[in-house]
């Protein structure tokens, strides 16, 4: 991976929609941050945002020169970031993080936002798997597109291995105890998510326990290509 330790003046999250990005944000935002490392951060934007001193890209391409932290939802042919810009992204089991994206489509019938605005257009609400079974390649592989627009395993695994350092949803805790080591400054993880939301996503039935699981892993296998790639060249376990 990137070696930029020390000299960063902004941490950037590419930020996949349901891998627990909001978590990962808060818990970076957890740390005490050495000036040496944020020669910056005292001067951070003040945008309205639960989490506090913290520019949101969720709009535009770069980041604002005198933010320290910044993510997107874009893609990463879409984003360019300024010089010594520590990288980070986080990934989740395909299936997973598919079975949360239908729950909370379901649920929200599109008030949520426009980040699933992708997922809108395709959702059964009597089905998840005829939701996937209609969704095309490029929508329903959600983490691999994010990375390559050509759906390229290698493309992919290559570009996700540039970036400064790569997390797994299920690997949370552990993961936040290697960054803040890489780092330097402490960082405790931060799990969000609203009780009352979910309470009703467990309303939805997923069918994720039944034999269409199988199914929908199948469907969802450049996506575990990709992860296979990724353990194979070490990016992650």
């Amino acid at each position: 991976m990137a070696q930029a330790k020390g000299e960063d003046a902004v941490i950037f999250v590419y930020h996949i929609p349901r891998t627990g990005g909001r978590s990962l944000e808060a818990t970076i935002l957890s740390g005490k941050f050495p000036h040496d490392f944020m020669g910056i951060w005292s001067q951070c934007s003040t945008d309205s945002h639960e989490f506090g001193d913290v520019y949101v890209d969720a709009w535009t391409n770069t980041p604002q020169p005198q933010s320290w932290l910044a993510w997107s939802h874009k893609v990463f042919d879409d984003v360019m970031l300024p010089p010594k810009t520590f990288t980070i992204t986080m990934l989740r089991d395909p299936v997973q993080r598919f079975v949360s994206a239908y729950k909370l489509a379901w649920l929200t019938d599109g008030w949520i936002g426009p980040y699933l605005d992708y997922f809108y257009p395709y959702l059964k609400r009597d089905s998840l798997m005829d939701t996937a079974r209609d969704m095309p390649p490029d929508v329903l592989c959600g983490q691999l597109r994010h990375f390559s627009a050509a759906l390229s395993v290698d493309e992919a695994a290559g570009r996700i291995a540039s970036l400064s350092f790569v997390m797994q949803l299920e690997r949370f805790d552990d993961d936040v105890k290697r960054l803040s080591k890489y780092l330097g400054f402490n960082m405790t993880p931060q799990n969000i998510g609203n009780e009352f939301l979910r309470e009703l996503l467990d309303l939805v039935d997923d069918e994720s326990t039944l034999s269409n699981r199988a199914e929908l892993a199948a469907r969802l296998a450049p996506e575990y290509e990709l992860f296979a790639k990724l353990r194979e060249m070490e990016v992650i376990q």
